[in-house]
């Protein structure tokens, strides 16, 4: 959605993406831990269904789950398996 701003230097063509239930979701971990508070809080920001939130919950923990990996260590004749995870990296920006 784009948005006209008239302003001294001539008129400005803004354009305005309101958050995305992911958004919402990634929003809402910072507030509690419990999965399903998260997608009610999440719901509650947007004005959007339960249901509907849930859905994309499902499917973003599907796709996180599709990143954990596995491998099998061998040395010397001996095999071990190792879980390999991926991490998100969460850095805070100071103003």
């Amino acid at each position: 959605m784009t948005v006209i701003w008239k302003t001294e230097f001539g008129l400005r063509a803004v354009r305005h993406e309101p958050p995305g239930i992911k958004e919402a979701l990634e929003a809402a971990e910072g507030f509690c831990s419990d999965r399903e508070q998260q997608i009610e809080i999440a719901a509650a920001l947007l004005g959007a269904e339960l249901e509907e939130v849930r859905a994309v919950a499902r499917e973003a923990a599907q796709q996180e789950r599709r990143t954990l990996g596995r491998a099998v260590v061998r040395r010397a004749g001996i095999s071990q398996a190792v879980v390999v995870e991926r991490r998100r990296v969460r850095r805070s920006v100071m103003a």
